[in-house]
């Protein structure tokens, strides 16, 4: 059995066109994120799987691998499956998002060991929003691109060093809706931001992509409701810090003006 990153790259995007080569840093965005899974201790491989000719030559021009894959894919876990196919059916698949560039590669390491330990159908992340971040509007619990989940009572695991809980439900909706706020949001905090990262056996991927789309997948457009419809035990782990997603040229204008503070930084 090995550990294996893929991440699920598109070149064309509803919100903004061309995103995975945007390079305002210097470097492609889809190389902050390939680098970054790098150096996740304990992967065997990390692989880009995208649609486009051009990400495919910007990921070998930088050393790292890529394989094209079809278009026609309703989701990321689809186009992870593609790739991963050929791999043992007992193979752990980490799915990283190609939007997501500042993961923290610990966290990653401990929902490798979370999923490892209780072998759920599933693995997540979720992190709650920053009680100093906005209440409304762009990046807020409101905003409905960010993603929130409910879990079961959250536990904590010594050995992983990881709390963690069952998903109940993901929506782009706030929840849960505080009846006392009447739907505002009084404590960011309370809320838990859903991450897209993904884990899951290879076997269980393959079980997965063949079901079919359920009702609630269709309503929300999030994948991972076909897990909840199909009655897949998915376990939410929480991560230490948000890791911004790259929807909008607004996201990624903040996260090159975060790179290139970082780098100011570490020459001063």
């Amino acid at each position: 059995m090995s550990v294996k990153i893929i991440i699920p790259v598109r070149y064309q995007g509803t919100r903004m066109q061309g995103r995975p080569l945007r390079d305002d840093t210097g470097w492609p965005l889809i190389r902050h994120v390939y680098d970054n899974a790098k150096r996740v201790n304990g992967v065997d491989e990390v692989i880009v799987a995208t649609d486009d000719e051009r990400v495919a030559k910007v990921v070998t021009g930088f050393g790292g691998k890529a394989i094209l894959s079809k278009t026609a894919h309703r989701n990321g876990s689809e186009r992870v499956y593609e790739v991963a196919k050929a791999f043992h059916p007992e193979d752990i698949i980490v799915n990283i998002q190609g939007d997501e560039p500042e993961f923290e590669p610990k966290d990653i390491e401990k929902l490798i060991a979370l999923h490892q330990t209780f072998k759920p159908d599933m693995t997540t992340a979720a992190v709650p929003f920053c009680d100093n971040g906005p209440k409304s509007g762009h990046l807020s619990p409101l905003d409905p691109n960010c993603v929130k989940v409910i879990t079961s009572k959250l536990k904590h695991n010594e050995a992983c060093d990881v709390t963690w809980g069952k998903a109940i439900y993901f929506s782009r909706s706030l929840m849960p809706y505080s009846f006392a706020e009447q739907g505002e949001v009084a404590k960011p905090s309370d809320y838990l931001l859903h991450s897209g990262i993904y884990l899951y056996s290879l076997a269980k991927l393959e079980q997965f992509c063949q079901l079919p789309m359920g009702q609630l997948e269709a309503k929300e457009k999030l994948e991972q409701l076909r897990g909840i419809e199909n009655d897949f035990t998915i376990l939410v782990g929480i991560q230490s810090n948000i890791p911004a997603k790259i929807n909008t040229d607004e996201d990624y204008a903040s996260f090159a003006s975060r790179w290139h503070s970082h780098q100011n930084n570490e020459l001063n």
